[in-house]
């Protein structure tokens, strides 16, 4: 009984089994899709013919048209000079020059002036008048007349008036002899006094110009040593223009087509030369 309960249940399933087999799963296929034929194809575009000449424009920058060394149509060759500030150039190497024989001149110096020396001390008037003092007094001292016979003047005038007087003029004489003597050395010592005073004016003068002068010599050599350098900077200036002035030179062989210029500022006028090269 069991059995025929599940029997219309496995008819149905095996009639199920009949009507829907089962398929094996299947792969998807991917289309391979065949490149495109290139628009060209196996075609080859013709290259230009390469040209016999080739066009170069060239710009110059001169100060006068005067250094533009080509015309039109001329014929160049490679290396040709086709521009050159020849006049600026001339001008800046005649500064160069008188820069450098600036330079090469030696500083004018400040003349020392030789020290000066007072004329040599001469003090041969009272010298001699002293000699002369001292030798009359040594011949008075050697020839005085005999005394007289009182100690007394008084009485010795009375007495002997002659010799008296003898004595009287004798050392009269004696105390004028004496007298030129200290008058003359003192007239020597002040002289002397007098001469050390100059002297000591004199080395003071002179220490105060050497001071003057070697202030000035410093002055002088400070100026000096500015003006050298101003001198060294405006050389160097001069040069580095000078190596900015180039000859513009023709890179190929060929003809000048045209000269043209395109503009000026101050003095600077540019030009451009466009050459037709040859290959």
């Amino acid at each position: 009984m069991e059995l025929s309960k599940f029997a219309p249940i496995a008819i149905v399933s095996t009639i199920a089994l009949v009507v829907w087999p089962q398929q094996p799963p299947t792969q998807p296929v991917i289309a391979q899709v065949s490149p495109s034929a290139s628009p060209l194809g196996n075609s080859e575009t013709p290259s230009p013919e390469a040209s016999s000449s080739k066009r170069h424009r060239i710009t110059c920058n001169v100060t006068t048209l005067d250094d533009v060394k080509v015309t039109e149509k001329q014929t160049v060759m490679a290396g040709q000079v086709l521009c050159d500030r020849t006049e600026a150039r001339v001008a800046l190497e005649a500064k160069k020059q008188q820069l450098e024989l600036a330079l090469s001149q030696q500083p004018i110096a400040i003349p020392v002036n030789p020290l000066m020396e007072l004329p040599t001390a001469d003090f041969s008037v009272e010298e001699n008048q002293i000699a002369s003092a001292r030798a009359e007094l040594a011949r008075l001292e050697g020839s005085a007349p005999p005394p007289t016979n009182h100690y007394d003047p008084w009485m010795a005038s009375v007495t002997e008036p002659e010799a008296f007087d003898r004595q009287i003029q004798y050392q009269q004489q004696l105390a004028d002899a004496r007298y030129r003597i200290s008058d003359t050395m003192a007239r020597l010592n002040q002289a002397k006094a007098l001469r050390q005073q100059e002297e000591l004016v004199f080395l003071q003068q002179q220490q105060l110009n050497q001071q003057q002068l070697l202030l000035e010599q410093q002055r002088s050599g400070q100026q000096q040593s500015y003006q050298k350098a101003q001198l060294l900077n405006d050389l160097q200036d001069i040069e580095e223009k000078i190596e900015q002035i180039t000859a513009i030179k023709s890179p190929y062989s060929g003809s000048i087509r045209r000269v043209k210029i395109l503009g000026q500022s101050d003095r600077n006028i540019q030009v451009e030369i466009s050459l037709i090269a040859n290959d």
